[in-house]
């Protein structure tokens, strides 16, 4: 995903067409994907909220989204948009 904004700034310009993708394609499958009904059973809720994996993604988006932010404030700053 970061390649295609990547891409997509170099490309045409567009810093922010990697979330208007996002935010076109995360409703479409929302709405395509099946539903899940299944619930955790409640001894295994406490273990998998203990389980450091999946604070892993977390961290991710918050670094990446700080890295977008500034990298587009230096595009600003420095008259690339």
């Amino acid at each position: 995903m970061l390649f295609i904004g990547l891409y997509a700034e170099y490309k045409y310009a567009n810093v922010i067409f990697l979330l208007w993708l996002f935010y076109a394609l995360t409703p479409l499958l929302d709405y395509m994907l099946p539903l899940d009904n299944y619930n955790l059973p409640s001894h295994l809720v406490r273990t998998y909220q203990k389980d450091q994996r999946f604070l892993f993604p977390l961290y991710m988006t918050f670094t990446f989204d700080l890295f977008a932010y500034v990298y587009m404030m230096w595009l600003v700053s420095t008259d690339h948009i």
